[in-house]
């Protein structure tokens, strides 16, 4: 028989012990709680209070006891990383001995009976009757409240015992090492620092440590677990059975200012093009350079020159400024390459240029050489590029410098280049409106039309080129009435008069006023003799031409006379035409009486011997009609009344007089079309002549038609 030994005395409560997953004895006193082993007495904890209840749950120890208040108290260790993961107290009461309105007695304070763990879950059965049940919640949020309170220590303890990565858990030692650095503890941040390297984490802390001069310590540290050189500890590490891991934007965001070379390397073998030439550029800010920093941007431009074409297009847009500055003549070159297909791995593709204009900030000279290349060599459907083009070369043509006329454009405008030095000012400004009007003209340039006219208007150039492109034949003849050119307002009246009357009207008021240039009026008659033979197509009322010339007062008859003799003899033609028209009118009319009332008050005699539809000789039975048609009866259909050689005809008539009437009832269509004729008269005769409007009609009134005039209405509408 073994011989047994006695550990403890004391005797437990019950429910107040339990056995551990460990086979470990747990005993529940009111001083602490005890374990035991089968061999001996293990740890202690001291947990004081009598005990009512003590049991496990997973990897917990759940203690149920009084306080020395006398309430009743849940308490929930997690006795492997050493702190409370619950704790409730039960502060429900009741009244105990109340009369029979509740009203009176003692307060009982809520006793806890019995604890039990099933079900994934604990269940608290209270004196009251309640049942409480206790859910664990899962690591991530435990760990959650652990970061606010600042546990740190607690949260990687339970990080490791939940068997979280090590990833997660770096991301803790990061953290934590962060909440040191806030409060100062420098030492201890770098401690918890130093647990991250070897992984992605340390990059990181690069940055908190290089402000506080600690950035030494760490690398050393870095490089007694690495034995590499401290200084190249990111970028020339070579390990030949393992490569290792980092973030190589924050690697570069610290060696860039300590270790620049190691930071350039670093970004050129990893392809961070972005960050090469940041880095490269980036210091750049002065104007005149050393020759360390010409250097430097010599270099990021031929590094751009060995990039591919998305990403030397993505890097010249972003850095393409500084490189103009400093290095103007290369990098123009690398644009129009880039801009034009000759980019070595362009593979066809072309840059837009109008992405590089604002490159050229201040280097007017080199803006404009770029842009003149462009559309020599390619047709581009930008308008921003021709619009600035424009604005340039009218910029230089009103400062009269030695840029104030544009290089040959185009092989047909080769005569319109540089005004040469020492010419006169009309010559030099002859050449000058050649050359803005040789790029307004190439086929290549693409611009804003409307923006174009506002620059030629500021600066007064190729204006009557953009007005003939536009079609702004008025502002064409008004231009040249401004610089007083009387047979060029000629030529645009009689070319374009007949689409645009006004001109006619413009040019007659233009010329009445011109007694000084013109004594004898010779293109006022000239301009009036076109009208004269062109009055039937311009609709132009002699009336209002000379309401125009009466207010020349200085105008004398002699030079209206023989137009207005002319329209006088029109008119008299017209009128006579007319007339003629009526009295053919007037004879149809009575003769339609005539026929009327005969058919109305006199027999007719129908002489017809041959059938009108099958020209047979007519045989009864036979069907007469008052037109004078007679035919067959089986020849027509029973249910026809009209008769068949004139009932198509009829029918037409019938169909047309029904659309009069319903036209008659739409007055919006009436008063549309009287708006926009350019005589509302023969509208309104038209309307009349087609019977259209009727006595009682209301549109009657509105033209000022009344009584008076019903029995012309009726007249009309009869017949």
């Amino acid at each position: 028989m073994p011989r047994s030994v006695v550990l403890d005395e004391r005797g437990v409560a019950l429910h107040c012990g339990a056995v551990s997953e460990d086979g470990d004895m747990a005993v529940g006193q009111s001083d602490a709680v005890y374990f035991y082993t089968p061999e001996e007495r293990s740890v202690c904890f001291g947990f004081e209070g009598d005990k009512k209840y003590l049991g496990f749950f997973k990897q917990y120890l759940l203690v149920a006891h009084v306080d020395p208040r006398g309430r009743h108290q849940v308490n929930v260790y997690d006795l492997q990383n050493k702190f409370i993961a619950f704790n409730w107290t039960l502060t429900n009461t009741a009244k105990i001995g109340a009369g029979g309105g509740g009203r009176f007695g003692d307060d009982a304070a809520e006793e806890i009976r019995h604890v039990v763990s099933e079900f994934g879950a604990v269940f608290v059965l209270s004196s009251l009757g309640y049942v409480y049940r206790l859910m664990e919640i899962d690591t991530t949020s435990k760990l959650d409240i652990l970061f606010r309170k600042h546990l740190y220590s607690i949260a990687i303890s339970l990080a490791f015992s939940s068997n979280y990565d090590l990833t997660s858990i770096m991301d803790i030692f990061r953290a934590y090492g962060d909440h040191l650095y806030q409060k100062g503890d420098f030492d201890g941040s770098l401690r918890q620092y130093a647990r991250t390297i070897g992984t992605a984490a340390r990059e990181s802390c690069y940055t908190k440590l290089k402000d506080v001069k600690k950035l030494d310590s760490f690398l050393l540290i870095d490089d007694e677990q690495t034995t590499d050189d401290a200084p190249t500890t990111v970028d020339t590490r070579k390990q030949p059975k393992q490569q290792l891991t980092f973030d190589v934007e924050t690697a570069l965001t610290v060696l860039r200012d300590y270790y620049p070379t190691h930071a350039l390397a670093l970004a050129k073998k990893h392809h961070e093009h972005s960050w090469y030439l940041k880095i490269q550029l980036d210091r750049i800010h002065s104007e005149t350079l050393s020759d360390a920093d010409h250097a430097r941007v010599q270099d990021a431009l031929t590094y751009i020159e060995g990039l591919s074409f998305a990403e030397a297009n993505l890097n010249l847009r972003k850095y393409g400024r500084t490189l103009v500055t400093h290095v103007p003549g290369p990098t123009t070159e690398l644009l129009k390459a880039l801009c034009t297909g000759r980019f070595h791995d362009s593979n066809g593709e072309k840059a837009d240029p109008a992405n590089f204009l604002h490159l050229f900030v201040s280097h007017r000279a080199q803006l404009r050489e770029f842009l003149e290349y462009i559309v020599h060599v390619e047709t581009v459907a930008n308008p921003q590029i021709g619009n600035t083009l424009l604005e340039m070369v009218l910029s230089d043509v009103g400062r009269g410098g030695p840029n104030a006329a544009v290089d040959d454009l185009d092989e047909e405008h080769d005569e319109g280049g540089r005004a040469p030095g020492g010419g006169t000012a009309s010559t030099s400004a002859a050449k000058n409106e050649a050359a803005v009007l040789a790029l307004l003209d190439n086929p290549r340039v693409k611009y804003d039309e409307d923006h174009a006219l506002i620059l030629m208007q500021m600066h007064g150039t190729g204006k009557r080129y953009l007005y003939q492109k536009l079609h702004m034949y008025h502002m064409l003849v008004q231009h040249h009435m401004e610089e007083g050119d009387n047979v060029a307002v000629l030529e645009q009246v009689k070319q374009h008069g007949e689409s645009n009357p006004n001109l006619w009207l413009l040019a007659l008021k233009y010329f009445s006023e011109k007694k000084g240039n013109d004594p004898t009026y010779t293109h006022l008659q000239t301009l009036l003799s076109w009208m004269d033979s062109s009055s039937k197509s311009l609709q132009i009322p002699p009336l209002q031409v000379v309401a125009i010339l009466s207010q020349a007062r200085d105008l004398p008859l002699s030079v209206v006379r023989q137009y207005v003799v002319n329209q006088l003899k029109q008119d008299q033609i017209h009128i006579d035409k007319e007339n003629d028209e009526i009295k053919k009118f007037k004879q149809d009319t009575a003769k339609m009486r005539a026929q009327l009332t005969t058919l109305s008050s006199k027999a007719m005699v129908f002489q017809a011997t041959k059938c009108d539809l099958c020209s047979h000789d007519l045989d009864l039975p036979v069907v007469h009609f008052m037109c004078g048609h007679s035919f067959h009866q089986n020849c027509i259909s029973e249910t026809d009344r009209e008769c068949m050689t004139c009932g198509p005809e009829h029918r037409h008539f019938v169909a047309l007089k029904t659309s009069l009437e319903t036209k008659a009832s739409n007055h919006e269509l009436f008063f549309n079309q009287l708006e926009s004729a350019t005589d509302g008269f023969n509208t309104i005769a038209e309307y009349f002549g087609k019977g259209i409007f009727k006595a009682d009609d209301p549109m009657m009134a509105q033209l000022g038609l009344g009584d008076e005039h019903a029995s012309e209405a009726r007249f009309s509408n009869e017949y």
